[in-house]
């Protein structure tokens, strides 16, 4: 009697692709502090190591779009040819009282020449300045309300920034149930 055994082996193949993107740009600059009503200018370099040309679009982050009003990108939009480089030109003018640290985060949004899939940038340029003036950090709640239902309490908390300057909230929450701390 013979008896045979069967196996299956499963291989795993592991490919380690190149990143989706080649585009490199200038990442950090200092600007240190700025004048109100001054014009400042900033140069960003911007590289194409692939062997495609990219269509580049020049993008704020979330973060830094209050600073839209008082910055102008040029150019926003352009062709980078394939292992080719160039500069973008940052402008920064406040005209009014901002006090404080400041970041204005530009990313590159890439595509194909010609259309094609969008990939947006994980390398980005921050431009960091402080502009003169009292710092004023306040966060006011203005309304907080509770509702309890069978399953689930809901806590709501409209907090509205009464300072000058941006601030984050990062609340927490304690939950007691009969002097006993649950989270």
């Amino acid at each position: 009697m013979r008896i045979e055994k069967q196996f299956k082996f499963v291989v795993i193949v592991l490919l380690i692709l190149p990143a989706a993107n080649a585009i490199r740009v200038t990442s950090y600059m200092d600007a240190g502090e700025l004048q109100y009503n001054k014009s400042y200018s900033y140069s960003i370099y911007v590289e194409n190591d692939e062997n495609t040309a990219k269509s580049i679009t020049m993008k704020i982050t979330p973060r830094a779009v209050y600073l839209l009003p008082y910055m102008k990108i040029t150019p926003t939009t352009f062709l980078l040819g394939n292992h080719s480089a160039r500069n973008v030109l940052v402008e920064l003018s406040i005209p009014n009282s901002m006090p404080g640290e400041h970041q204005l985060t530009i990313m590159p949004e890439i595509s194909e020449a010609g259309g094609g899939v969008t990939i947006v940038s994980t390398f980005a340029t921050t431009i960091r300045f402080s502009l003169p003036g009292d710092v004023v950090k306040s966060l006011a709640v203005e309304d907080l309300s509770v509702a309890i239902n069978k399953d689930t309490t809901t806590l709501t908390i409209k907090a509205k920034n009464s300072g000058n300057v941006r601030v984050s909230a990062f609340p927490s929450i304690e939950i007691w149930r009969q002097n006993s701390f649950l989270t």
